[in-house]
């Protein structure tokens, strides 16, 4: 078997463990907020799965690179494009999860009937449900799109289809 079809295995198994560990993690999250709050052990739990998601995510863009660079055409494929994008931008949400919201998840109400610690809990609680909300479609759609040979739309109606999908996730949320 050639490098190439171990680096796939590779970047098969990145996708799936990133993905099947925000599942768990969003699942382990909505279980702690079930009082409105997180307290700091809990945190710590969803900070050693954060490690693991970036663990998966380091193997996914390294070995997706080698694919890209071993493979003539496609950066003319759509579906490489948008899966780029959604993995930019699992990255740089990513960041902001790890760098912005999880400091102070202790100090955010999770509850619509309590104020919390925070100077604007309800839009910190906001903030966070609609990061994780763009993080798990992220990792959804980057999955199953590695699953397809190509796509039946172009760029620009993949972006758009991305886009607006995140857009309605953020919309939802900052109505509830």
């Amino acid at each position: 078997m050639e490098l190439r079809h171990y680096i796939i295995l590779i970047h098969a198994i990145a996708a799936a463990a990133g993905l099947g560990t925000v599942l768990l993690t969003d699942y382990i999250f909505f279980g702690f907020v079930k009082n409105g709050r997180i307290n700091e052990h809990q945190v710590a739990i969803m900070k050693k799965m954060s490690h693991f998601i970036w663990i998966a995510l380091t193997f996914l863009v390294f070995s997706g690179i080698y694919l890209a660079l071993t493979k003539a055409g496609l950066g003319h494929s759509s579906k490489f494009l948008v899966k780029l994008v959604a993995v930019g931008v699992l990255t740089i949400n990513g960041m902001f999860l790890n760098l912005y919201i999880t400091p102070r998840m202790t100090k955010i109400s999770f509850s619509k009937n309590d104020s919390g610690t925070d100077d604007e809990p309800d839009v910190m609680r906001k903030i966070a449900m609609v990061a994780g909300g763009i993080s798990l479609f992220s990792w959804i759609l980057s999955f199953i799109l590695g699953k397809f040979k190509a796509i039946p739309l172009t760029f620009s109606e993949s972006l758009a289809w991305y886009l607006g999908i995140v857009l309605l996730i953020a919309l939802v949320v900052s109505l509830s």
